[in-house]
């Protein structure tokens, strides 16, 4: 009974020194858009997810003076009535609304019950195109049609492959050529404190008189590939 009893006390004494580990809310700062042009229904999709067990109430959704459809998966939902995020139970939301052409960026807002993360909030920035990591690792040719946009330029932002990424670009008829690229550039994965920071550049800017096929060659700390990027 004594030992049973030193045992007990010794595992309450050593799980006192163990740091507890900090709850996150995981969900994207920015959402980038394409499509601009007119002002037809636009829809975007995002993921709020957390590593905690326990339930999180999430509510006060709001896309300021817009009226907006809210669904989360896969259901319409009133946005006034909480939500309950756990490690298991993510909520995949989607949003549609009508872009305002007065405006080259919107917001999304919600709170939560977590201390960390009371007051959230999600950039919508027109004009702008996400290459994801699917079609770079697959080395698929990725298109982004300039005509969707009414912007004078548009940036195509690339993933973040590890703690270091780089890009290069070169034009179709030197992709096998010795020749520098026409654009490079090497960008560090954010950290949380830095979200509201601007980061460190991850994209590329082309303007109408960019419009052709370029070779993309990226590369990261854990993975790369070469692809095709036509703006067209």
């Amino acid at each position: 009974m004594k030992k049973l009893t030193s045992l007990l006390i010794l595992v309450v004494l050593l799980s006192s020194f163990v740091e507890k580990k900090d709850t996150y809310i995981w969900f994207p700062r920015e959402i980038r858009v394409l499509k601009n042009c007119d002002q037809n229904n636009t829809t975007v999709e995002f993921t709020i997810e957390t590593d905690s067990r326990k339930k999180i109430e999430v509510h006060s959704f709001n896309f300021g003076d817009s009226d907006f459809v809210f669904t989360v998966n896969g259901k319409k939902l009133d946005p006034t009535r909480p939500l309950y995020l756990n490690k298991r139970k993510p909520l995949q939301c989607k949003l549609t609304f009508k872009r305002n052409l007065d405006k080259n960026q919107s917001e999304f807002t919600f709170q939560t019950r977590h201390k960390e993360f009371l007051k959230n909030k999600i950039k919508i920035n027109y004009g702008m195109y996400s290459i994801t990591h699917e079609p770079i690792k697959e080395g698929r040719e990725v298109i982004v049609n300039f005509s969707q946009s009414c912007n004078d330029s548009i940036r195509v932002y690339f993933p973040y492959g590890g703690t270091v990424s780089s890009v290069s670009l070169k034009k179709d008829k030197d992709s096998t050529s010795i020749k520098p690229p026409l654009r490079t550039i090497s960008y560090m994965i954010g950290f949380r404190e830095n979200y509201e920071k601007e980061e460190e550049k991850n994209y590329f800017t082309f303007s109408r008189s960019d419009i052709g096929k370029y070779y993309v060659n990226f590369s990261s700390c854990h993975w790369g590939n070469n692809f095709w990027l036509t703006i067209k």
